[in-house]
């Protein structure tokens, strides 16, 4: 009895229950509305996962792809619903067996009233070749029937035998859940589904003619119904007759980059390539941006029988510049327990700022500043801060290396030099300095005043400058008209790197005072009341220039001058030791109790800009305008002792930075050519 007439005197009869195909909306579908795209020419090309744009619905299992003479068409499996099945098939699958196989069986189920229904068509048994020879066969598979056979359904053939599925399978042409049921000696095994409108190729080939190709010899065969193309029976069969399943294989999703087939499959255009170009890999798609301007992006996917699914959103191209690193961060070595500040400048707009040490994130570290107080060894690392900008434009610094060492030679200051123009009564010039530091003592300092020597470079030099000692809140310690050529003086002139002055006779001032710890001011006049340029200069003497963690030394060190666009103020000082130091460097002008002090002549906006001394020359590292109310300064400040920056919106300047040792100049002038009187510090931040 053919297979056929067997089911058919079942007499089976069960109502089917669920949908009449297996195929509902699973063809492409946009997950989300695509959103428009913002881009800059700065930040470069932009890549969007389409993975998230697009999808199949309710497909998440195995696809397989089934090509064949009529078509391709795709089939989900149903992994978690028929564990065993799909293992098995995936094993055929997977070593090539299904490959170059034919449909070795297309014929309904049943017939009512001289109609044919219940169709499939079958594979997966025989090669193709001529004759058609058997697939190998591996370990038959227990039955394992839980889904109903609906139209589009993948299910295991098998004998009578419930549990002799192998490598067969057949595709349900029609709804034949009620006749392959249950009640069918057990049911056949579901384990996919046909996807999309794959079932018009199942259809195609369900409509090939078919044949009864069994031979004389076992005319019980299992080729009665053979669908054969372009064959008329009169003639052998050709294996060009023959429906070649000529591969089934696993395919993604999604394409992946390195090519290959996938259930899904992108295109994308822009309308615009003026403005923004497109381009596919995998799921990826890049945008590049060309010029400022807008283009729609229409991006569609689609699956191997034709159905399409197509989205389209705007990208708008900005011209925003990236911000741009002036000042990279520097590294420095320092002693252990003392502050170390990374700073960097950048321009752009909307500057943000985050700071990470060895590429980690440091929270709350986003300002242009980066401050480490009472740093130790786990300290050390490489720090870099990325600046960010608008639209998303950002870069990042190069890496900045600090180093924390254990010194018995520490960074310091170890002299300082003011070159300013001094006068009469507010604009004489005072310049400041605190021994401190140390435990006792005193300190030798070799302080001068410096005009006839300098009188070649600078023909407004003072003719005859006087220097005063003032301790603070005391009369005068000290002074000095003329040096006289003095013995004492010249040697320490000589051992702490002073230039010598220009004779024994000159005018200049000179004086060498031992000094305890405290707070000095050095006046520096003209005998005459003449007004001019002068370089005041204050030395460390110590002998050797050895540090002494229990002796006075130079830790502030300011100076008092009226500025104009002839005359700046110029403070050089000398970072000594084998280490970095940090300096906070202020220049006060409008601040309310320096303004106070000296009247209507206080400078209304000072600017600071720091140089330091090569081989080659003098080299800017940064220059400070209005310091902003920042807290980092006022927080150091209070540290150190200044005097407190009251108005968060004053033009007063400061700056805080680690030094290495070196020779520096801070160079004090008012903004636009402006004149005043203003003061020029430099603190040693421990």
């Amino acid at each position: 009895m053919s297979f056929v007439r067997r089911l058919a005197a079942l007499g089976l009869a069960l109502a089917a229950v669920l949908p009449l195909s297996a195929q509902t909306a699973t063809v492409p579908a946009l997950a989300q509305t695509m959103p428009n795209q913002s881009l800059a020419i700065a930040t470069g090309s932009l890549t969007l996962d389409l993975r998230g744009l697009f999808y199949v619905p309710g497909v998440t299992g195995t696809i397989t792809q089934f090509t064949t003479d009529l078509g391709k068409f795709n089939v989900e499996l149903y992994g978690s619903d028929a564990p065993l099945s799909v293992a098995n098939f995936l094993s055929y699958v997977n070593d090539g067996s299904y490959n170059g196989t034919i449909i070795h069986r297309s014929t309904p189920l049943n017939q009512v009233n001289g109609v044919y229904t219940n169709g499939i068509i079958q594979g997966g048994g025989y090669l193709y070749a001529i004759p058609p020879t058997t697939v190998p066969k591996k370990n038959p598979i227990v039955l394992e029937y839980k889904l109903p056979n609906i139209r589009g359904t993948i299910a295991m053939a098998r004998t009578s035998d419930l549990n002799s599925a192998t490598s067969e399978w057949f595709i349900n042409q029609d709804n034949n859940s009620d006749i392959l049921g249950a009640s069918n000696n057990g049911g056949y095994a579901v384990f996919g589904r046909v996807l999309g409108t794959g079932m018009t190729v199942v259809d195609a080939i369900y409509a090939v003619k078919t044949f009864n190709a069994n031979s004389s010899s076992n005319p019980n065969g299992p080729f009665n119904n053979l669908p054969l193309q372009n064959y008329d029976n009169t003639k052998p069969v050709a294996l060009a007759n023959l429906v070649n399943v000529s591969k089934i294989a696993v395919i993604p999703i999604y394409p992946t980059a390195g090519g290959g087939t996938s259930l899904l499959n992108f295109s994308a255009t822009s309308n615009a390539t003026s403005v923004v170009t497109v381009a596919l890999s995998g799921s990826n798609l890049t945008l590049t941006p060309v010029t400022p301007g807008a283009a729609t992006v229409t991006v569609s996917a689609s699956d191997v029988n034709g159905n399409l699914i197509v989205g389209s959103f705007l990208a708008s191209v900005q011209s925003f510049a990236a911000p741009t690193i002036t000042a990279q961060p520097l590294g420095h070595t320092i002693a252990a327990g003392t502050t170390t500040v990374f700073n960097v400048t950048a321009t752009g707009t909307a500057l943000t700022y985050q700071w990470k040490k060895d590429g980690n994130v440091l929270t709350g570290a986003t300002s242009p500043r980066l401050v480490l107080t009472t740093a130790q060894a786990g300290d050390a690392g490489s720090y870099t801060v990325t600046v960010g900008g608008p639209n998303n434009t950002s870069v990042t610094s190069d890496p900045a290396v600090l180093s924390v060492v254990t010194s018995t030679n520490p960074g310091r200051i170890s002299n300082l030099s003011i070159r300013a123009g001094s006068g009469t009564g507010n604009r004489v010039l005072i310049m400041g300095f605190v021994a401190g530091a140390g435990t006792g003592g005193s300190t030798p300092m070799l302080i001068r005043g410096v005009g006839p020597t300098i009188l070649s470079q600078l023909p407004d030099a003072l003719p005859d400058p006087v220097i005063q000692i003032i301790p603070q809140g005391g009369a005068v310690l000290a002074s000095n008209d003329n040096w006289g050529g003095d013995a004492a003086l010249k040697a320490a002139a000589t051992a702490t790197g002073a230039f010598p002055l220009i004779s024994d006779t000159s005018k200049d001032a000179a004086l060498l005072s031992s000094l305890p710890g405290g707070v000095y001011s050095v006046i520096v006049s003209d005998k005459t009341g003449a007004a001019g340029s002068v370089l005041a200069e204050i030395y460390d003497a110590t002998v050797p220039a050895v540090y002494d963690a229990t002796k006075p030394r130079l830790v502030n060190i300011s100076a008092r001058a009226y500025v104009n666009a002839a005359n700046v103020l110029i403070a050089g000082f000398v970072v000594t030791g084998d280490t970095a130091k940090t300096m906070l460097i202020r220049g006060i002008g409008p601040n309310p109790a320096f303004a106070s002090a000296v009247g209507s002549d206080a400078l209304a906006d000072p600017v600071v800009t720091l140089n330091k001394s090569t081989d080659s020359g003098s080299v800017t590292l940064l220059t400070a305008d209005n310091w902003g109310g920042d807290t980092q300064i006022t927080s150091v400040g209070d540290r150190v002792g200044a005097s407190a920056l009251t108005n968060s919106a004053s033009k007063d300047a400061a700056v805080l930075v680690t030094l290495d040792p070196g020779v520096y100049s801070a160079v004090a002038y008012g903004a636009n050519s402006s004149a005043g009187i203003m003061l020029m510090e430099v603190y040693e931040v421990p």
